[in-house]
């Protein structure tokens, strides 16, 4: 049987509602031949009318949230949020039901597959998994047996886990240096900014706490690193405390949720928020409202950056830069300073307004502190022990890295989007094996098609996608994953008050496909490769590395199990290994005792960079592409990914009502002065390229912008999303941040024109 975009979409809506699947699907699934669950159908001894409840962690963002599953007779039916978990509380947000969408989809890759004719012809023959394990062992260890493991990249976008920290670890085990993150910035912590500034990542911002929060560009209700935890701080913030009701300030260029639900919206010219946040700055140095005590003791390079804040960046100069009048300059200004805890925010945008917004929390002097920036303390599931690379590790691992992080690019940790460039240049040397994991730089990178022509000269591309996508449809060799709700699942995490918990989960049904969990299939491939390498990783299985840290966790004394059922009470007696691992997994982990605020090292001010860079731009691009192209992601498609499920879809443009289409919104001002009507089709086209999309006018957008959301316009991924709205991240020119290697999204110049 077949399921259409209505059927599966009621799958997601009963999931979110807490009910049962329809009877229909309960039919389907009851019924279903090989073809439609393969795996499941050989193994599952159906029993009528049982239900469980178990726990598993949501993938569909960095969240890493609690699932409580509901089962019936071996399938899953329902999702909710753990109700003790300390993130959820018992609450999901709405990406949480598409886990169902994704554990039953039609377009799901059942098993292995191999290429056979050339890249994105879509020509696949289906091998077994002892083929392909062997396959991607026997072309690695060649590389190895010629001195070239360097030319192995790891391409992962994996949340924090011990997924992640496994294929570091092969990286490490095997010889090159080039593992490579690949992030999305829209709605990350400014990471870099923490970084050069206090020497860490581990920060949270304490939401929670605050009772000023000025938002710079951080859209923190649709986007950011916990969802469920940013509405709950909303909530607090505005009734959580009596007698006290916190002020919320949105400064950026497009009306957001979170600019919609704020108390004061204050438009600003794109990319020039962290002028703006010096010229707030210049205001509290003038008028002596900074925290002298915390300058004068915690910090260094202060007096050279107070100096050149309080020479360039007065009021008025900013006004013209920003279009921000000084009068509320001034204004913000004083309520920053005089409402603490106040807390400043960003997102990973360019390093300069990185540097400079994070500032302002330093002169508030709330580092550390409850509503300022807190220590993440971020727990781990385990610690794993210690191994010798072999000569042959050492010397691949000590070459230089193929994206250019810590040399072309200084300050950077990884520089994805660096990698085309290289690989087509072979620099600094060439890439003989790609492998990708819970990424799909094809798609979610500024110019994608740069990523197509340089795939082009590496010889062979292993990807871990369950699906489709546009990368998995260019590589060689497919190892499809697991689904999430199908995994052993481990989720360290810290809410932004410092409660630390390690969610851990097993496998909530049966798998629906043949196939395997991406670290389980990295596990046999070291097996296979041997030698040091195979002895860095002497667990027989995923769940064997994860009791063994549950194991150490029991053995620490301070781990609190989980309970599934908020009625339930830990036991204080004292449990064995054995009864703490059973009760760990059916409760979803454990939590820890909270840490203290660390000792943070002194905050760095940074005056290299408090000067303004000039912008990138070609003289005369503004005269033939007049507008500025903004680009947002929204929360179902948060990492520009979830498209391939119908539900998300279903709920993409809350706002303006829009779904299933890629929308372009303008001022009305702007559309009329372009001849464009609201609902028009539209052509917005830069040097890059161009996109069709759907013209909305909106109140809540600058003149002289286009917004335009990320997510849609998939060339594959599924019958959902292929062909389904464009890309605008295919108008994108890439240009990266000359220290972070991060992408600027923001500061493309676009036209637009009636189809």
């Amino acid at each position: 049987m077949e399921l259409t975009r209505r059927q599966l979409l009621a799958i997601g809506g009963a999931a979110g509602a807490g009910v049962v699947i329809p009877a229909w699907l309960r039919s389907t699934i009851a019924n279903s031949g090989p073809e439609f669950f393969p795996a499941r159908n050989e193994s599952l001894a159906y029993r009528k009318n049982l239900e469980s409840f178990v726990p598993s962690v949501c993938q569909e963002c960095t969240g890493g949230c609690m699932l409580k599953v509901r089962v019936i007779d071996g399938d899953a039916v329902g999702v909710s949020g753990h109700p003790t978990h300390p993130v959820t509380r018992g609450a999901v947000c709405p990406k949480g039901p598409a886990s169902l969408q994704a554990l039953y989809h039609p377009d799901r890759i059942p098993q292995p597959m191999l290429r056979v004719g050339q890249r994105g012809e879509g020509q696949w023959k289906f091998i077994t998994w002892d083929e392909a394990i062997k396959k991607v062992a026997h072309q690695l260890q060649d590389l190895r047996h010629r001195e070239k493991p360097h030319t192995v990249t790891v391409l992962d976008g994996s949340r924090a886990g011990l997924t992640r920290t496994l294929l570091e670890r092969f990286a490490a085990a095997y010889g090159t240096p080039n593992y490579v993150h690949f992030n999305w910035t829209m709605g990350e912590y400014p990471v870099d900014a923490f970084r050069a500034m206090q020497d860490t990542e581990e920060l949270a911002y304490d939401l929670t706490n605050a009772r000023y929060v000025l938002s710079f560009g951080m859209d923190w209700l649709q986007c950011f690193p916990s969802p469920i935890e940013a509405s709950r701080s909303y909530g607090l913030i505005r009734q959580g405390r009596e007698g006290q009701r916190g002020r919320i300030v949105q400064i950026e260029s497009r009306l957001s949720l979170t600019g919609g639900k704020a108390d004061e919206w204050i438009p600003v010219n794109p990319e020039t928020e962290g002028l703006l946040a010096l010229g707030v700055a210049h205001v509290i140095l003038k008028e002596n409202r900074f925290d002298r005590g915390f300058t004068s003791s915690r910090t260094t390079g202060f007096d050279e950056w107070s100096r050149i804040v309080a020479q360039e960046y007065p009021p008025d100069r900013v006004e013209k830069a920003t279009g921000v009048p000084q009068e509320t300059i001034i204004r913000v200004a004083r309520e920053f300073a005089s409402n603490r805890p106040a807390l400043a925010l960003s997102e990973r945008v360019s390093f300069f307004n990185q540097l400079a917004v994070h500032a302002l929390n330093a002169l508030a002097g709330n580092i550390g502190l409850p509503g300022g920036v807190l220590a993440a303390n971020t727990p781990e599931a385990g610690t794993l022990p210690s191994f010798d690379p072999d000569p042959v590790a050492r010397r691949g691992g000590g070459r230089p890295r193929v994206d250019g992080a810590g040399t072309t690019f200084t300050l950077a940790s990884d520089a994805p989007q660096q990698l085309p460039e290289n690989l087509l240049a072979k620099k600094p040397y060439p890439v003989n094996t790609l492998v990708v994991s819970n990424c799909n730089p094809l798609f979610a990178s500024p110019n994608p098609k740069r990523w197509k022509d340089a795939l082009a000269e590496v010889p062979s591309i292993v990807s871990f996608s369950p699906f489709m996508d546009e990368t998995a449809a260019y590589a060689d060799l497919i190892v499809p994953d697991h689904t999430p709700l199908e995994s052993w699942q481990d989720a360290p995490s810290v809410t932004l008050g410092g409660e630390r918990v390690v969610g851990m989960a097993k496998p909530a049904v049966i798998p629906v496909c043949r196939t395997r969990q991406a670290a389980d299939v990295l596990l046999k491939v070291s097996h296979l490769l041997g030698g040091s390498v195979g002895a860095a990783f002497p667990w027989a299985n995923f769940d064997t590395l994860l009791k063994e840290c549950a194991q150490q966790a029991h053995a620490s004394g301070h781990a609190k199990p989980l309970m599934l059922d908020p009625a339930e009470e830990p036991s204080d007696e004292a449990l064995s290994i054995e009864d703490f691992w059973e009760v760990v997994t059916a409760g979803g982990g454990w939590t820890l005792p909270a840490e203290p605020q660390r000792q943070q090292t002194r905050f760095n001010f940074r005056p290299d960079f408090v000067r303004s860079p000039i912008a990138n731009q070609k003289a005369n691009i503004a005269d033939s592409f007049p507008l500025r192209l903004c680009l947002f992601t929204p929360l179902a498609f948060s990492h520009a990914d979830g498209a391939h499920l119908p539900y998300l879809n279903s709920i993409a443009g809350p706002q303006l009502d829009e779904r299933w289409e890629t929308w372009a919104g303008f001022n009305p001002e702007t559309a009329r002065s372009h001849g464009i009507a609201n609902g028009d089709e539209v052509w917005v086209e830069s040097p890059a390229g161009r996109v069709r999309a759907k013209a909305r006018w909106y109140q809540g957008a600058m003149p002289g912008l286009v917004n335009m959301p990320c997510g849609l316009g998939h060339a594959a991924h599924g019958r959902w999303a292929k062909g389904v709205g464009s890309n605008p991240m295919e108008l994108v020119e890439k240009l990266l941040d000359p220290v972070t290697g991060q992408p600027d999204w923001q500061s493309q110049r676009v036209r637009v024109y009636r189809v």
